[in-house]
């Protein structure tokens, strides 16, 4: 409840993404902006005409109907294009005949009400603004005392005109369905805010107060931060207010701004993401710090040199570039499935899978561990080096289904294999598809080599990568061994 609130108050104050999903929705919304008592009616200098109004309101109705071509013929003709421009027209006119009872000044309340863009555009506002941006404010918890004045007059105007100090209904439904404007990623505790459409506007603005660099970036979203502070501390109170939390126990639940994101990288899985550092807690880093959380290149179970190789990719040619080379990053990954067909080809266990093997009799079905049945047959035939368990081991994937994949092995070598696994059903049915190595092994056996599945290997240690390309648009296919993507398309 906490977050989901938090999610819909900044996607509310900041991008103007806001909801009806039902005609009740859009009527409680007009009740409650035109029954509050302004203190600054006069603030604004532009009447926005109500049919534009109407057009900012009808944008913002959710319409879930589609239309079904055996149960609606008329629809069937229309498509479901025009079922959404039909829907479109119908919510204008509901909304016209809303609004068309309104005064003036109550038009603009229900316009400029979340929409902080269009309210910043009134000159007496642009004024205010005029005598805060382009001035140092790199702790957005500490504002500057001579910025403060104005900056809490600024306030003072967006709370009463833009802020909506009302809890949602849909807040579930917003935050875990619904596209989101301002609100990047959610964490357990917390909300990545994407800030930089403030900077741009007010960089178009005075182009010759501030510039691209990070002191005039973090000083210009800072001036957001201290709001959207306020903002959040207001919607807690109306919270635990409703959930009569007594008063001096709900500042406790509150939010503050922690970190400033230069660049951030999401990915489809829930925290799983990684930036660029430049301000923590209120200031600035001498040196940029890479905070990466959640991604798969970081686990314990991918080799520690594609791990390594990912991590300094994604900060050279991701998080830090100035524009990131889509087909420089592309290459990076042909580089490393080079690097790793000739790691193999040389016997080395550069890039072989780091695994954990405990004690046989902790499993309940041994044989169907990989590790197990690697270490078993390592320790088979190579006693003198044997693996002790429980340890830590290195794995290797390979190719040899049945006995007539082994005709090339040394003799003792294919007996000893034939009878460790093939005349074990246990272990047969598995065939010779893995092997563990002791972590102090430098190079394979020569008779391993030819036995590497090298393009199985390639696919484990590069996969860990994959959600990075998949960050940058790439498509990627996921597909079982007996499938195959097609160009025949059937229309």
């Amino acid at each position: 409840m906490i977050i989901t609130t938090a999610v819909v108050a900044f996607e509310n104050f900041m991008s103007a993404n806001f909801i009806f999903y039902k005609e009740t929705d859009f009527l409680r919304y007009v009740k409650n902006i035109v029954s509050e008592h302004y203190q600054y009616p006069d603030i604004v200098e532009k009447d926005i005409p109500i049919e534009k109004v109407a057009e900012f309101m009808a944008s913002k109705f959710k319409n879930e109907i589609t239309y079904n071509a055996k149960d609606f013929p008329l629809m069937e003709r229309i498509g479901q294009e025009g079922v959404d421009r039909m829907y479109s027209s119908i919510n204008y006119q509901f909304v016209m005949s809303i609004l068309s009872s309104l005064t003036q000044e109550q038009l603009n309340r229900i316009y400029y009400k979340n929409n902080i863009y269009e309210f910043m555009g009134n000159q007496k506002i642009a004024d205010v603004f005029d005598l805060v941006i382009g001035k140092e404010f790199l702790d957005p918890n500490e504002p500057p005392e001579e910025l403060l004045p104005d900056l809490n007059r600024l306030w003072d105007y967006l709370q009463e005109w833009v802020y909506y100090d009302y809890l949602s209904f849909h807040r579930y439904q917003r935050a875990e369905n619904e596209k989101r404007r301002t609100v990047l990623i959610v964490d357990t505790d917390s909300n990545f805010l994407f800030l930089n459409p403030f900077f741009e506007y007010f960089l178009e603005r005075y182009p010759d107060r501030i510039a691209r660099v990070d002191k005039d970036k973090v000083s210009t979203v800072n001036i957001a931060t201290l709001f959207l502070s306020r903002v959040i501390e207001k919607n807690y109170w109306t919270l635990t207010k409703s959930m009569n939390i007594p008063a001096d126990k709900r500042k406790i639940i509150n939010m503050k701004n922690e970190f400033f994101y230069k660049r951030l990288m999401n990915t489809r899985n829930k925290k799983s993401y990684a930036g660029s550092l430049i301000m923590q807690e209120g200031h600035m880093l001498e040196k940029i710090k890479h905070d990466i959380k959640g991604l798969a290149i970081r686990k314990v179970n991918v080799n520690k040199n594609v791990r390594t190789y990912f991590t300094e990719m994604l900060g050279r040619l991701i998080l830090d570039s100035d524009e990131i080379n889509i087909e420089e990053v592309f290459g990076e990954y042909k580089r490393l499935e080079d690097m790793i067909v000739k790691s193999f080809v040389n016997g080395e266990l550069t890039y072989s899978t780091p695994a954990k093997v405990n004690e046989i009799e902790s499993y309940v079905s041994p044989y169907s561990i990989q590790s197990v049945r690697g270490s078993i047959i390592w320790n088979a035939l190579y006693p003198d080096n044997e693996i002790v368990m429980p340890t830590k081991v290195n794995n290797i994937k390979l190719k040899a289904e049945t006995l007539a994949d082994l005709v090339n092995v040394p003799k003792d070598v294919y007996d000893t294999l034939h009878r460790v696994i093939f005349s074990n059903p246990e272990m047969a049915k598995h065939g010779f598809k893995i092997i563990s190595v002791p972590k102090d092994l430098e190079v394979l056996p020569d008779w391993i080599i030819p036995l590497i599945d090298i393009e199985t290997m390639v696919k484990d240690n590069v996969k860990s990568g994959m959600i990075i390309l998949e960050s940058l648009g790439f498509k990627t296919l996921d597909i079982l061994d007996s499938q195959f993507p097609t160009n025949i398309l059937e229309f």
